[in-house]
């Protein structure tokens, strides 16, 4: 096999699994099994060590291919860091001589979004996080000022009912779990992420659902 994804594609169709019944199984979400598959991220080794008693995988064979394919990233983080680092250096140089100053990272990465029906879960999706930037007036001309970051989606449960959610943070923000609860005539929305600080913060929004079954929940400008 040429990685641990295609190892883990081969054995999940020998056990007639779908990538959601495999996610679900691991409590990850189908797009997580996907990017598995596909090589764009690796299990953690927890998790490696529950596909290969799921799968009925030597663990050596999992892990085999996952040592591999990490020497080969290695190897490629060894040519892209000096070209990263001189990217860096150009931005910066532009940034200061030119419109200001970076004032902060975009916030990216993934929320995991888990729908609840009476308690139980139902549905886990991932959704980028989008970092918005725009100019505004400094005190050397003007700044890029990256500000925020949002998440917002729709979804819709066995019954019918479709949910707004998301929300947007003007602070930067980490390790963003979106909760959605569904009751019989509301829905309700925590989402809990980590602030810069190492802080725990958890917002919490609710609404009834209106005459055709939809409502939002959508948070946002906190």
């Amino acid at each position: 096999m040429n990685n641990i994804g295609e190892t883990i594609k081969k054995h999940r169709l020998e056990n007639h699994l779908t990538q959601e019944e495999l996610g679900k199984t691991l409590f990850v979400s189908k797009q997580a099994v996907s990017k598995w598959e596909n090589g764009k991220t690796l299990p953690d080794i927890i998790t490696i060590k529950k596909l290969a008693e799921l799968l009925s995988i030597p663990h050596e064979e999992i892990l085999g291919e996952s040592i591999q394919q990490t020497k080969q990233y290695k190897k490629w983080i060894r040519i892209l860091i000096p070209i990263v680092l001189i990217s860096i250096i150009a931005m910066l140089f532009f940034a200061f001589d030119g419109v200001g100053f970076i004032q902060r990272r975009t916030q990216s990465g993934t929320a995991i979004v888990l729908l609840r029906e009476n308690g139980v879960v139902v549905k886990a999706e991932d959704y980028e996080i989008i970092g918005l930037v725009k100019l505004k007036p400094g005190q050397n001309g003007y700044s890029f000022d990256i500000d925020y970051g949002e998440v917002k989606g729709s979804i819709i449960t066995s019954n019918d009912k479709e949910i707004e959610f998301g929300f947007v943070n003007t602070n930067n923000w980490h390790n963003v779990q979106i909760s959605i609860n569904i009751n019989n005539d509301s829905a309700s929305q925590s989402v809990i992420y980590k602030t810069d600080n190492d802080i725990i913060e958890v917002i919490e929004t609710n609404n009834k659902f209106d005459e055709v079954n939809k409502t939002s929940v959508f948070q946002g400008g906190v």
